[in-house]
């Protein structure tokens, strides 16, 4: 089944079991029916993760994966 995956084009992006992707902006990936995480990472922001469902009634149309928080290093002394 084909997944639209989508991100900001800054957010390295690797799907469990799958391997890396990269960054992009649109990325068709056709999987099979299970149980998927996709991890996005980018410097200087927090690490997310997308859980979804291929098959079963539950694929989604697409899956956004995008870093958007900033981490904030405050110094403690």
């Amino acid at each position: 089944l084909d997944i639209q995956l989508v991100s900001d084009n800054l957010t390295d992006v690797t799907l469990l079991r799958i391997g890396n992707i990269g960054s992009f902006e649109q990325h068709s990936v056709s999987l099979k029916p299970g149980r998927y995480v996709a991890v996005g990472r980018r410097a200087g922001y927090r690490e997310v993760r997308e859980e979804f469902t291929v098959g079963f009634g539950l694929t989604p149309v697409s899956v956004v994966v995008q870093c958007e928080e900033r981490i904030v290093i405050s110094n403690r002394r």
